[in-house]
């Protein structure tokens, strides 16, 4: 219901629209380096090129995210609280989705994302706040454990 009534605040539009803007530079500023590119080398090359750098960063993703969940599990089995695993975690999501977007500048963005330094940082600002979610989180992954 809270999320429901963020809907009507002024400061959730406003972000809303800002990160809405932020997508579009990334597309409009991708789109500029593949009409650059394609001028240069050609257009089924570069769409080639663009589209086939999406499959090794999806395994390598959905590797990362298989063994961060198992480490999550394995901290909650030991009655820990996951928070270095939710921040991890939510970094390679954002480096994911950065990196799965077709495009060359994209891309770029979401590897270097997806190094550990950078991932953690943008991955802290996620899960900080996130934090009362993400204890209820906890409880939950809990309860699912010891079912």
């Amino acid at each position: 219901m809270s999320y429901l009534l963020q809907l009507f605040r002024r400061d959730s539009i406003l972000k809303f629209f800002f990160l809405q803007m932020l997508v579009a530079i990334l597309i409009i500023a991708d789109g500029y380096v593949l009409v650059r590119l394609a001028d240069r080398y050609g257009v089924f090359i570069v769409l080639a090129a663009a589209g086939a750098t999406a499959i090794p960063a999806l395994f390598v993703i959905l590797n990362s995210v298989d063994t961060i969940l198992g480490r999550i599990r394995r901290r909650v089995r030991d009655g820990e609280y996951p928070a270095w695993e939710y921040t991890s975690l939510f970094g390679v999501l954002l480096s994911g989705f950065l990196w799965l977007i077709p495009g060359f500048f994209t891309d770029c963005l979401g590897l270097v994302a997806f190094i550990c330094p950078m991932r953690n940082a943008l991955g802290w600002m996620i899960a900080r706040r996130l934090g009362p979610h993400l204890k209820q989180v906890y409880e939950y992954i809990k309860l699912d454990e010891f079912e």
